[in-house]
């Protein structure tokens, strides 16, 4: 479970990555450009939300007595 994740996180970062690479170097209309910065958005809300569940999940470990489940 953690590998994919890990997995997801990864891809989402990459995702970022080249979206806004794209959104710099691309000719694209201001309609288009406004549909990607939304999705980088919902990007970004991805990765917190991943982000705010690994806080969680190691508060949850840390009073579990360090275990797994």
């Amino acid at each position: 479970m953690v590998k994919y994740r890990r997995l997801a996180r990864v891809n989402i970062y990459r995702a970022q990555c080249q979206l806004a690479r794209s959104l710099k170097e691309g000719n694209y209309t201001p309609l288009e450009r406004s549909y990607y910065r939304r999705v980088l958005e919902h990007l970004a809300l991805a990765q917190d939300a991943f982000d705010k569940g690994d806080r969680l999940s190691a508060r949850k470990d840390r009073f579990n007595g360090g275990r797994t489940a």
